[in-house]
């Protein structure tokens, strides 16, 4: 809602993920008749570094596992 309603009103289309808030969003703020794109990009680049992080995460903890088990 920040943007000035004069702006508003020369952006041919609005992009967002799938999340149904911003969808709704963009909406309320644009219009009904506004174009909207939506992005799945958003969403596979969050899951890419939630899934990396993951992956760090268990090797991690699996070497700190390997290590727990050498001094018993």
């Amino acid at each position: 809602m920040s943007i000035p309603k004069r702006l508003r009103k020369t952006s041919p289309f609005v992009c967002s993920d799938l999340y149904v808030g911003f969808i709704n969003a963009a909406k309320e703020v644009f219009g009904k008749g506004s174009s909207h794109r939506r992005s799945i990009y958003v969403a596979k680049l969050y899951g890419k570094g939630l899934d990396e992080l993951r992956k760090k995460e268990l090797a991690r903890l699996r070497k700190l596992l390997r290590k727990s088990n050498i001094k018993s």
